[in-house]
């Protein structure tokens, strides 16, 4: 018999490695050949057969119930258990870029013991143990996570929502108002503010929200919206209710779901009322100058910090003790993120006064020291291009500047210079990819509860509670690969619910069909 021809050699090696034959033959649901995360290759690489340990970390991994995923055409905030499919949601691509996809199955996997992750950004996270989680090393289930050791959480939130025509600019004005500096807690609506400018900005459009009604004094710096006659129905606390606003103290109060689903534009508007209330704004050179907002409501401050994600606005949630009372503090620090939040939201008022000065004081180099690239990342990049014969100048483009990756992180500015001097592309994916590296702060057990999951078609993970999570599920490469080469070959394929088997027959269905 004579030598492979070259075909043939290319042939035979695709048909030995199940990922070569994966990108070969199969394809995505957008027609895009395969591709397959490291792990991925890992696994389906493996010289141990048995399926049921191949995918046995994969299998049953999930998320608590109670799990917000934002969905990107309406703006919503839904939980898990209570998710659709067909909703627009936000996955990682091998490109390092956020898509939006609307082609996913729920999965109900039962009750099962969980554990809460807390990152320093103040991100948090109910999960099973076995649930992995993108890291600096890749995808690692919960289980081997150490607290600060960096993990992947978006960089935005890019919905895309149309302007919402329920809601009005006064009516958001008097929203944002009434739940930072407003008396809600009984029957009638009272505003309560020093701040001439904002006094002014609220009669005016009581007058044109509630043209029926009408403010009087409350107290010394109180200004409550009554009716005209007595008995009348008060529409504003009509109004108010049907938000969900009266009848919350301040520790309760939270912000209507409408807002979720407003524009940009409209979410400005209202943000910046929120916080010309209850934030303000410090200047202390680079490293210590921040636009903050507290609020005794953590769900409230919780929300706030989701909607400054969806400008692209990195901050850190804290919980702080008042004599004993619990506050929530949303806290921008880095320059470039505090020039974002001046230009796109603002304040307005007394305190927007004090930030127009605020913008006087930017330093001469605003660079974003907080936002790191894992040095696991960029040392080995940085090393090859050494090997290659690139010197320390050539690559940070300095004389005096030296690279210690073994020892720290490189901000991202510092990542894309390196990128820009050698033209390396992969440094150039680090840098602009939409990947923010947070790090664990906490890892506690929380008890048992219901959990669900997402199976991902093309993409396997998916965007929950603004952290990326995993969903992997490479049975369908290795159960096809096998049944292609191996002639007469059985397997068995065991899972602890039906829903991981109906995903998977459903893919390898689509794939016979392609």
């Amino acid at each position: 018999m004579g030598a492979l021809t070259e075909r043939e050699q290319k042939l035979a090696e695709t048909l030995r490695n199940p990922v070569l034959w994966g990108q070969s033959y199969l394809h995505n649901r957008d027609g895009k050949p395969r591709s397959y995360w490291e792990h991925q290759t890992e696994d389906l690489l493996s010289q141990d057969r048995n399926i049921i340990h191949l995918d046995g970390r994969d299998v049953g991994k999930c998320l608590a119930g109670a799990t917000l995923v934002t969905d990107y055409a309406t703006g919503e905030r839904i939980r898990l258990d209570q998710l659709n499919e067909g909703r627009s949601i936000a996955v990682l691509g091998p490109d390092q870029k956020l898509h939006q996809i609307s082609d996913y199955q729920i999965l109900n996997n039962g009750r099962k013991p969980c554990w809460r992750l807390t990152t320093v950004l103040g991100r948090s996270i109910v999960a099973t143990f076995n649930h992995p989680f993108l890291t600096d090393h890749g995808w690692v289930p919960l289980e081997d996570l150490n607290v600060g050791g960096w993990i992947a959480v978006p960089s935005q939130c890019p919905t895309m929502v149309p302007e919402n025509p329920d809601i009005t600019d006064d009516e958001l004005r008097l929203l944002a108002l009434f739940i930072a500096d407003g008396g809600v807690g009984y029957s009638s609506a009272v505003f309560t503010k020093k701040d001439s400018v904002l006094v002014d900005e609220f009669k005016a459009a009581v007058a044109v929200v509630f043209p029926n009604l009408f403010v009087v004094p409350s107290g010394e710096i109180g200004y409550r919206v009554s009716t005209r006659k007595r008995g009348c129905k008060n529409s504003c606390v009509t109004w108010l209710r049907r938000l969900g606003v009266m009848g919350n103290t301040s520790a309760s109060k939270e912000i209507p779901s409408i807002i979720l689903s407003c524009s940009r534009r409209q979410q400005a508007l209202f943000l910046s009322r929120l916080y010309a209330c209850d934030g303000w704004s410090s200047y202390g050179g680079t490293g210590s100058s921040e636009i903050g907002y507290c609020s005794a409501s953590s769900k409230l401050a919780e929300t706030v910090w989701h909607l400054l994600l969806r400008f692209g606005i990195q901050s850190t949630l804290r919980e702080r003790l008042v004599n004993d009372k619990s506050y929530w503090c949303v806290e921008v620090r880095s320059w470039p993120h505090i020039e974002r939040f001046i230009r796109c939201i603002g304040m307005t008022g007394i305190k927007g006064a004090c930030l127009e000065e605020f913008t006087q004081l930017k330093p001469l180099n605003p660079r974003n020291a907080h936002d790191r690239i894992p040095f696991g990342l960029v040392a080995p990049i940085v090393a090859r291009l050494k090997k290659s014969g690139l010197s320390t100048q050539a690559i940070t483009g300095s004389t005096t500047r030296r690279l210690r990756l073994g020892t720290y992180s490189p901000m991202r500015d510092t990542v894309m210079d390196y990128a820009v001097n050698t033209e390396e592309e992969s440094l150039f994916h680090l840098a602009a990819s939409d990947i923010y590296w947070d790090q664990v702060l906490q890892i506690e057990y929380v008890g048992e509860m219901e959990t669900y999951d997402l199976s991902v078609p093309l993409y396997h993970n998916f965007v929950a509670n603004d952290i990326i999570v995993h969903n992997s599920i490479v049975l369908s490469t290795d159960a096809l690969h096998f049944a292609f080469t191996t002639r007469g070959g059985q397997g068995l394929i065991a899972a602890p619910h039906q829903g991981h088997l109906d995903t998977l027959v459903e893919e390898i269905e689509f794939q016979l069909d392609q």
